[in-house]
């Protein structure tokens, strides 16, 4: 198993953060997982069934206001694990993609999750029951892991939210008042 789990997170406007930060965030989130997977995609293919695990996120289905490198690098994976895995059927890898929507993985998540409000607060995995429900649905041949019932809502929801109401409540959903005076 690959697990392609390592990323870089940022809850920032974007112009605030410097360009090398969206540079490192990029190598990390896009071109090493692109690299790693590629450099061992071989090893893959020799070791019998085999398995692919990157880490999207939830996020990566929408616009994030204060995320944006950050969605954008989850999109990318969205992608790019999808067409893998229409390259790589027939050869005994299955790629997985997993979805989540907020994790308390290190101090800077746990800090930026306690910030939000409402429903997204609500729908926030720790890290070990994350890893528990991807491993068993991995197993049980999905292909595509949204984990938590509230994520797995959010997102079907989303598909018959005209753009102008989804961009409302993500507004309100991901807003700090400290950032903009109020």
């Amino acid at each position: 198993i690959l697990i392609n789990n390592a990323g870089i997170g940022s809850k920032e406007i974007f112009e605030n953060l410097p360009p090398e930060f969206y540079r490192k965030q990029l190598m990390v989130n896009v071109v090493n997982t692109t690299i790693i997977t590629r450099v061992l995609l071989d090893n893959l293919k020799k070791s019998g069934p085999s398995y692919i695990l990157n880490m999207g996120s939830l996020g990566g289905f929408f616009c994030i206001p204060e995320k944006v490198s950050y969605v954008a690098s989850k999109a990318f994976i969205h992608s790019f694990s999808n067409s893998l895995r229409c390259e790589l059927k027939g050869s005994g890898i299955k790629v997985v993609l997993v979805c989540p929507g907020g994790v308390t993985s290190n101090p800077n998540s746990t800090q930026i999750i306690s910030e939000m409000k409402g429903l997204a607060r609500k729908s926030v995995l720790n890290p070990e029951k994350l890893a528990r429900v991807t491993i068993d649905r991995m197993f049980r041949n999905e292909t595509t892991i949204i984990p938590g019932l509230l994520n797995q809502s959010f997102l079907h929801a989303s598909r018959f939210v005209p753009p102008f109401l989804k961009s409302i409540v993500i507004n309100r959903q991901f807003e700090r008042k400290s950032r903009y005076g109020a």
